[in-house]
């Protein structure tokens, strides 16, 4: 079957990739695979669902902006008349400590974050203790802390996502369609094979399930092809 754009690994990155694309409405046909349709094995029902802003590298703080935003509305956004969704989101904040050594870092940090409109605190001992007085602080050299950072319940999230994305029009696989687009050749690595699936993109996004030399022989059959590999987690 053909494709536009093939997606492997239905976790919720993989999930929130499809749905966005569909959202767009000019990615063409979307495939999402996922071997795991229990999702038993999956990192995303075991995350702790925290959204923070609290990162050095521009990208990522832009990236956590936009999520915080996003989950916020989440619930409205992803629920439909049949369909019920709530990932609980709640603001918590988030608060990072130094106990010496890296402190000149972080502060920088925080002047980067402040610069892109994360409304971090930077606080000394006494401040910290007057905020968290729970928190033993005398090896504590400064702490930052993001009060409108957020927790969501992450496998909620990843339902309203796979929901939403084939309300949009995706198409999802599970165990038999990856089994049988990558196989394990004896004695040889995994193979792609362009009979059971072919994409003119493929979004590669798997963990657990797939070694560093099966993403490589997927990399080969993409250039085979002339299509395109985006790598977003190994």
């Amino acid at each position: 079957m053909n494709y536009d754009i093939i997606i492997i690994g239905g976790g919720i990155i993989g999930s929130s990739i499809a749905y966005h694309l569909a959202r767009d409405g000019r990615a063409g046909t979307i495939a999402v695979i996922e071997r795991d349709s229990t999702y038993a094995k999956a990192a995303t029902p075991r995350g702790s669902g925290g959204i923070r802003q609290l990162f050095s590298l521009p990208e990522n703080i832009e990236m956590a902006r936009y999520g915080l935003d996003f989950y916020k509305n989440f619930d409205q956004t992803m629920t439909s008349s049949n369909n019920q969704i709530s990932v609980a989101f709640r603001r918590q904040g988030y608060l990072f400590l130094s106990d010496g050594g890296s402190e000149k870092v972080m502060e920088q940090n925080f002047h980067n974050q402040q610069k892109l409109g994360v409304k971090a605190e930077l606080l000394d001992k006494t401040q910290l203790l007057q905020l968290f007085p729970s928190i033993y602080n005398d090896d504590i050299k400064l702490a930052v802390y993001s009060p409108d950072d957020a927790w969501i319940d992450a496998y909620c999230a990843l339902t309203g996502f796979k929901s939403k994305a084939r309300a949009l029009g995706c198409l999802s696989y599970t165990s038999d369609a990856v089994d049988d687009a990558l196989r394990v050749t004896p004695g040889g690595p995994g193979t792609f094979t362009k009979k059971t699936l072919s994409p003119d993109h493929l979004v590669l996004h798997i963990r657990k399930y797939y070694s560093f030399s099966h993403a490589t022989q997927l990399s080969t059959y993409i250039k085979l092809y002339n299509h395109y590999l985006f790598y977003t987690s190994l």
